[in-house]
């Protein structure tokens, strides 16, 4: 059964969310930021629904908390709030987010959109697929990305939830062209406001934790992206 914690001071939050899904998946809550991170040190959540405003800190420097915390996998996220600045939608889902959603949103949407995203996440879960090209291998599981070294255990490349979503795109178009537009719609999902040059950003920063040339990710300009393996 998939696990989800919500991270919200209002108690009406969480037990909305407890109603509607309690049949389907566990459901936890943490009032504050201290007891969301207390849980997730002793157990294991698949989705995190997540305030912004929070007693004790802000739900978007928590999300990047969580993100560069390698001893355990980073749940998905879905910020649920009461923000509806259209600035605080794009932050929430450049970090890397799978769906902000305000709290003014009507339960069935709210419900709709919430079960979309649990059930992509089981889906996922049971692929229990690996992906290789050259050094690296992607499993698509545990969302773990190792780079092979010869006569040392793999090294482990420290990615974010986005840059993990991009290069598993690119691997699976097998070295062709994937276009900026694609990556929009396939990372962030359509209908979301994202600044094309955040795609840009991401490939970057993705770029520079490739260890070595022999793998490189190749813009071709005006177009997009091409992950290729250089040949011996």
């Amino acid at each position: 059964m998939l696990k989800v914690l919500v991270v919200d001071d209002a108690e009406e939050i969480f037990v909305l969310v407890h109603n509607a899904f309690r049949s389907q998946f566990k459901i936890d809550w943490a009032a504050d930021l201290k007891s969301a991170r207390a849980k997730l040190q002793s157990d294991v959540y698949d989705l995190l629904l997540l305030d912004v405003t929070l007693p004790d800190g802000d739900g978007f420097s928590f999300f990047a908390e969580i993100q560069s915390d390698l001893a355990t996998k980073s749940p998905a996220v879905i910020f649920l709030t009461s923000k509806s600045a259209l600035s605080d939608k794009v932050l929430g889902l450049s970090l890397g987010a799978e769906d902000y959603i305000t709290k003014n949103c009507e339960f069935l949407e709210l419900k709709a959109r919430i079960e979309s995203k649990l059930k992509k996440i089981q889906m996922g879960q049971q692929e229990a697929r690996t992906e290789k090209l050259g050094p690296l291998e992607v499993d698509h599981r545990s969302q773990r990305v190792t780079w092979e070294q010869i006569g040392k255990a793999p090294l482990v490349l420290d990615l974010t939830r986005i840059e993990f979503k991009i290069l598993c795109l690119l691997l699976s178009k097998k070295g062709e062209l994937t276009q900026r537009e694609e990556i929009l719609d396939r990372v962030w999902g359509r209908g979301f406001s994202i600044y094309p040059r955040s795609v840009d950003t991401h490939v970057s920063n993705l770029r520079k934790k490739i260890p070595s040339k022999e793998i490189s990710i190749e813009t071709v300009h005006g177009q997009g992206y091409r992950l290729s393996l250089e040949a011996n």
